[in-house]
This record gives structure tokens, C-alpha cells and sequence, in this order.
């Protein structure tokens, strides 16, 4: 089993930490409620959530349309 190194585990954290603000900050900016929410799940479980948003928005998009 491979071992995880400080440097490995803090660029991970970090890429995290950056796609949890984006979503965070591209909810808010588009009027979702619970913009908090898809950012702090997007952090902790972001191949489960972060594709869920993505379907979100493009579902939300077409029916403003």
C-alpha cells in the first residue's frame, strides 16, 4: 500500500479547498440557497458532489431558458 506524503497531502487539500470555493462562489453568484452547502460537500465528498452540482446547474439552465 502506497504511502501519502505531507506534500502530497496538502496539494490535495488544496485542490479541494480551491473547487469547494469555486462552486461556493459560482452557487452564490447564480442565487442558490444553499450555496454553503454544495461548497462544504463538494470539499468533503467531491466525486459524489461536485458532479451532482454540475447537473444541477445544467438542469436549472434549461428551464430558465
Amino acid at each position: 500500500m502506497a504511502e501519502v506524503t505531507p506534500a502530497q497531502f496538502v496539494a490535495a487539500w488544496a485542490i479541494a479547498a480551491a473547487v469547494a470555493i469555486a462552486v461556493f462562489l459560482h452557487a452564490g453568484k447564480h442565487g442558490s440557497r444553499h450555496a454553503t452547502a454544495w461548497g462544504i460537500g463538494v470539499f468533503l465528498v467531491m466525486i459524489v458532489v461536485l458532479p451532482a452540482y454540475l447537473v444541477h446547474t445544467r438542469v436549472g439552465q434549461r428551464t430558465r431558458r
